[in-house]
């Protein structure tokens, strides 16, 4: 049986193990793709992107500056740089505690940008200046190829801040200043920066501003306040060290053009950011937003300019919403408090209490005048319950204050009655 299924199957042409198999052709190889290029952008020399710029030399070294020329007819922002130009800084002294030149002519701008935030390491591989000559804005931008070009630029830095002898930055005392004096020592290079009038931006710009618009960066400023707009060519401050580092190791320039953007328009920001300081602080009358007024009026009398009245009572005549209509006036009748005339303080405090739903800080404050200066008792107590019904019941001590004042004024009203009917029986 087993003999006839094998004869079947080799008649059918099977064959029992592999003797009788075939080889296989063999395959075609597989084609290997070849690897596509990787595309790598020409390297763009510092001479092309900034074909303004140059080699400057000196007894030191070499390194590359750019000039920009802004004739003073140009509009930046909300200013035309001519009426930037005509500003005297010496009306910022009072508030700086320091002197201050007649004209912006004697000021110098500075900003720098570096290889990091902090450290005895960091370096300022770009120093921007700013100054008027001959009728324009000059922005003149210091820049380190490599690190070894430092020591020039400081040289030639030092020589240019010897016909200026007022520096001008925004956040500089802090940063920038120090940095540079610290580069200066590291290359045993005298220092040209100890002991100069310093118009640091960011301090004023605290005091007038950040009540209104929060933060007060430079960028925040451009925008909320100066009207700079910028292009597309600008760059993150985050951004610019690791792109000079970047550009250290490789020499392609491409994208430190953008840094160069960057720090000029810093630097003009900056010429009209002074100019728009010191025309608030001083001519305040002259701006019609409330908050920024009631600002600078505060920092007056927190320096005891004697103009701080005027101007706080000008915030109070500006239109503007209820709660800034209600700080206007406890502003200057703080101030009116402070200098001893209470008298004059309560007609604000009136108005600010006849309008107050929660704030029971006017009301706090007549009840006071009444109780101690007008001798008032019922005033007195008028103002204190009146300040008690608007506290809120989970405001426990403010509660317990009020409750403690108004025993205190309940007693005093009896014992003046008694006394009073005593001496009435005793005629």
């Amino acid at each position: 049986m087993k003999d006839d299924l094998q004869a079947k199957l080799r008649r059918l042409g099977v064959h029992k193990g592999a003797r009788q198999l075939k080889s296989a052709s063999p395959r075609p190889p597989m084609p290997v793709a070849s690897p596509s290029p990787v595309y790598a952008p020409p390297v763009a020399p510092l001479e092309t992107l900034l074909p303004t710029g140059r080699i400057a030399e000196n007894a030191t070294g070499t390194y590359f500056v750019v000039d920009h020329v802004y004739p003073l007819h140009k509009q930046h922002g909300n200013h035309v740089l001519q009426d930037a130009a005509a500003i005297r800084p010496r009306h910022l002294a009072p508030y700086l505690k320091q002197p201050l030149p007649e004209s912006i002519d004697q000021c110098l701008f500075i900003d720098t940008e570096t290889t990091g935030l902090a450290g005895a390491g960091t370096v300022a591989f770009m120093v921007g200046v700013g100054f008027i000559e001959n009728g324009a804005l000059i922005v003149r931008q210091y820049f380190m190829r490599d690190f070894h070009e430092e020591e020039p630029i400081l040289v030639d830095l030092a020589a240019l801040l010897e016909r200026y002898p007022t520096l001008v930055s925004f956040n500089g005392k802090t940063f920038d200043i120090p940095l540079l004096r610290n580069r200066y020592l590291m290359n045993r290079v005298i220092d040209p920066l100890a002991d100069r009038p310093h118009i640091d931006l960011l301090h004023p710009a605290r005091r007038i501003w950040r009540k209104r618009l929060g933060s007060v960066a430079l960028s925040a400023l451009e925008t909320n306040l100066l009207g700079v707009r910028r292009t597309g060519q600008d760059i993150p401050g985050a951004l610019i060290p690791q792109m000079y580092h970047a550009y250290v190791q490789s020499q392609n320039a491409r994208g430190i053009d953008r840094v160069f953007y960057h720090n000029e328009i810093d630097i003009v920001s900056m010429v009209t950011l002074l100019a728009e300081t010191v025309e608030m602080v001083s001519a305040p009358e002259k701006c019609d937003r409330a908050l920024d007024v009631c600002s600078v009026g505060r920092w007056q009398a927190d320096l005891e300019i004697d103009t701080a009245e005027h101007t706080l009572r000008h915030a109070t005549t500006l239109d503007c919403a209820m709660h800034l209509w209600q700080d206007t006036r406890l502003e200057l009748a703080a101030y009116l408090k402070k200098q001893d005339r209470r008298a004059d303080a309560v007609p604000y405090w009136m108005q600010v209490a006849s309008t107050s739903e929660k704030e029971t800080g006017a009301h706090i404050e007549l009840a006071k005048y009444y109780e101690w200066h007008s001798r008032d008792l019922h005033s007195a107590l008028s103002w204190t319950q009146q300040a008690l019904d608007l506290t809120s019941p989970f405001d426990r001590d403010g509660r317990d204050a009020l409750h403690h004042r108004r025993q205190r004024l309940e007693r005093k009203i009896a014992r003046q009655e008694w006394d009073a009917t005593g001496e009435g029986m005793a005629c």
